[in-house]
């Protein structure tokens, strides 16, 4: 193959793979691509010194006061801005930002009402976002607690009449 007939091929190569690179530099910058990935996402009543989840599983009961939500994170850019949105009947009633220090890590934060209240009964979700794409959405409830059938209930029953009493 002659010198000439070369340098085309050569040129096209380059301009294609400094093209793809600067595509992809820009995509990634613009929030099209996923810079940061959230793993591990839990909503629990606690968590403990090492940032365990304590306590939890949706329903969870009126009466609780916080709820905390865990996540991990990796592949984030130093400086990049995390962003957890708590919402109530698909509300917002919540927004909280950090912004990034390291490449991975764990995070939490809490729901907590000002005055101290319970939380109401309902539907619940949060989201984790970066870059302002949504990386991550769990929902949960709080819900009245079930009650359970006294035994005074079964009076309508004889046979259960006669099985409680000879248990007593």
């Amino acid at each position: 193959m002659k010198k000439s007939s070369r340098f085309p091929l050569a040129f096209v190569f380059s301009v294609t793979v400094l093209s793809a690179l600067l595509l992809g530099w820009a995509l990634r910058g613009s929030g099209i691509v996923a810079s940061c990935e959230v793993l591990d996402v839990s909503v629990c009543e606690e968590l403990d010194e090492q940032l365990r989840p304590l306590g939890g599983g949706s329903p969870f009961s009126f009466g609780i006061r916080q709820l905390g939500v865990r996540f991990r994170f990796r592949l984030a850019r130093q400086g990049e801005s995390l962003q957890v949105r708590w919402f109530y009947q698909n509300h917002l009633i919540n927004e909280e930002s950090l912004s990034v220090e390291s490449s991975e890590g764990t995070k939490a934060f809490y729901l907590v009402r000002e005055d101290g209240a319970p939380l109401p009964v309902g539907e619940y979700g949060v989201t984790i976002s970066e870059g302002g794409r949504q990386a991550f959405r769990l929902d949960f409830s709080v819900e009245e607690p079930q009650e359970q059938p006294e035994q005074d209930d079964l009076q309508g029953e004889p046979e259960a009449r006669e099985r409680q009493e000879a248990r007593a």
